[in-house]
């Protein structure tokens, strides 16, 4: 008689394929009951995705409009030769335009920085600081590259400071720029030039 004789080994073997299969059960199992909710959850933020691209191209026509209708009006600004200047401050009440040009080179650059600041006490940031006072006190001409040495000494010197809102004057910038020469407004600026 061949009766067939399992050695220890082969035992082993068919106890590891069982509990593979065990195992595999279970894992088949959680995957199952995981699967719905992570599908949905790719799903939903699939959609949330799709809505978003679809709100930043809406804005992003909206922006492209709105930049157009902006340097329209700049433009026109620019061509009737306007000085524009825009309150940052809600709370504080509307400051006058600038009506009134100097002559090229008539305040120094540290001045002019000085004068436009105390326009704007609640902050101007560095574009906007450049902008104004180039316009104001140098008829657009002014170069940043002057401007920006400037205004690192105003820095040192302790007459400025970058605040949360951009640049402003401190206490010993508006002492110095009481004490510098301050010409008096023109009604026109000089047509001759």
């Amino acid at each position: 008689m061949n009766a067939a004789v399992t050695t220890p080994t082969s035992r082993l073997a068919a106890l590891e394929s069982g509990g593979a299969s065990i195992i595999m059960a279970g894992l088949e199992d959680t995957i199952r009951q995981l699967w719905p909710t992570f599908k949905s959850r790719v799903d939903t933020l699939e959609e949330r995705k799709r809505l978003l691209l679809n709100q930043l191209e809406d804005l992003e026509v909206e922006l492209e409009k709105a930049r157009q209708e902006f340097a329209a009006i700049e433009s026109a600004a620019k061509t009737l030769n306007a000085n524009l200047s825009l309150d940052l401050d809600t709370h504080v009440e509307q400051r006058p335009y600038f009506s009134t040009l100097y002559k090229y080179g008539d305040v120094p650059i540290k001045q002019a920085a000085r004068l436009t600041l105390a326009e704007f006490p609640g902050g101007l940031t560095s574009h906007d600081l450049f902008s104004r006072l180039s316009r104001r006190y140098f008829e657009d001409r002014l170069e940043r590259t002057s401007f920006s040495p400037q205004l690192s000494r105003l820095k040192a010197d302790g007459e400025v400071v970058s605040a949360q809102r951009g640049w402003v004057l401190t206490e010993k910038g508006r002492e110095i720029m009481a004490q510098g020469r301050i010409l008096p407004y023109r009604d026109e600026p000089d047509r001759e030039e």
